[in-house]
């Protein structure tokens, strides 16, 4: 399936650079969108907490905020500045650490109840991190999570992981 797309990718260049639709008063044909082109990038997978492991990506979870720490900025490896806060967040299943990058720092409050797409997961001087950067979407879910309900004996953060997993 990706292969169709691939080739039709080439022949749009191929076609554009060839100039057949330049002064021939047709427009070129709509390119492909991005995840028509590359299906991978239009899954998500729905995860519970508990099911958290290192180096997964495109998750969405939904998750009940418990704490909220405080704001700090950092120099990334680029020399920008960002700005990241960590928070607490769970459902019944357990919990896990959150760093929100740059424009999410402020969208969660402590008690709600958010829906988290596109986060991925990583390692943090070995405790596991989920992370809402760059191209993650936050949204208030339609159901509650109630925080007592959350199963805070199992911190996934508090584990200790190795690299090869």
């Amino acid at each position: 399936m990706m292969k169709n797309f691939a080739l039709a990718d080439v022949m749009f260049k191929y076609e554009c650079v060839q100039g057949s639709f330049s002064g021939s008063g047709r427009d070129p044909p709509p390119r492909p969108l991005r995840s028509q082109r590359w299906p991978s990038l239009a899954r998500e997978r729905r995860v519970k907490v508990a099911d958290l492991k290192p180096g997964l990506r495109r998750l969405s979870v939904l998750v009940c905020v418990l704490e909220i720490g405080n704001t700090r900025t950092i120099r990334g490896r680029n020399g920008r500045e960002h700005v990241l806060r960590e928070a607490l967040v769970g459902d019944e299943t357990g919990c896990v650490v959150c760093t929100l990058w740059d424009r999410h720092v402020d969208a969660l409050e402590v008690g709600k109840t958010y829906l988290l797409h596109g986060v991925s997961t990583t390692l943090f001087r070995q405790q596991l991190r989920l992370v809402v950067g760059r191209g993650s979407r936050v949204e208030i879910a339609e159901t509650e999570i109630d925080p007592s309900s959350v199963n805070t004996q199992l911190n996934m953060s508090k584990r200790r992981w190795s690299k090869r997993k």
